[in-house]
């Protein structure tokens, strides 16, 4: 075989791994914390249930992610953790909505189809702290701080406590407002 034949398989070979190599790290990297952040949550229920609770992810990144084996610490029934099947991502820039009903039960005032619909989303009303990590373990969000009433959202209207554009940190009140309207979501 020549040099000149030898040097032009090694360099598509070289080219081909690097660019295996390339999109497997795009697939495989990990999550940083703020990845993904809890962006909304209905604590109180809504007008058609008190059990229609829900929360929603947002991606703040502009890559996919697998959330298979992610937890919600503290939002299932009993302050237990609710953990997110496989096969379920959330796309980039986008959001994942978990609830207690899908949009077509009476139930709920929800208008959007949930990613996930459980019926185990138990969310407190005081003293409550949410804590969403990866499939490793490793935390990637907070919210609330876990002590006395929630920074954000209204009970007698019945408005969910929505995260800031800017998230920040999850834990502090200054980062979170009630939503303005209790339209169906």
């Amino acid at each position: 075989m020549s040099r000149n034949l030898l040097s032009k398989i090694l360099l598509i070979i070289f080219l081909c791994l690097g660019g295996l190599f390339f999109v497997w790290g795009d697939l495989a990297r990990a999550t940083n914390q703020g990845d993904v952040v809890i962006n909304e949550l209905m604590w109180m229920g809504s007008s058609a249930s008190i059990a229609d609770e829900w929360i929603e992810l947002r991606n703040t990144t502009g890559t996919e992610i697998d959330l298979s084996g992610w937890t919600v610490e503290g939002a299932a029934t009993s302050g237990g953790t609710l953990t997110i099947p496989n096969g379920k991502t959330i796309s980039a820039n986008g959001y994942f909505l978990i609830a207690n009903y899908n949009e077509e039960d009476a139930r709920s005032v929800l208008n959007v189809t949930s990613d996930w619909v459980t019926a185990s989303v138990s969310l407190k009303n005081t003293a409550a702290q949410y804590i969403l990590k990866d499939n490793t373990g490793a935390t990637i969000d907070t919210a609330d701080d876990g002590v006395g009433d929630p920074p954000a959202g209204d009970n007698t209207n019945k408005y969910s406590m929505e995260r800031n554009g800017s998230p920040g940190n999850g834990t502090l009140a200054e980062n979170w407002h009630t939503a303005t309207s209790s339209q169906r979501i």
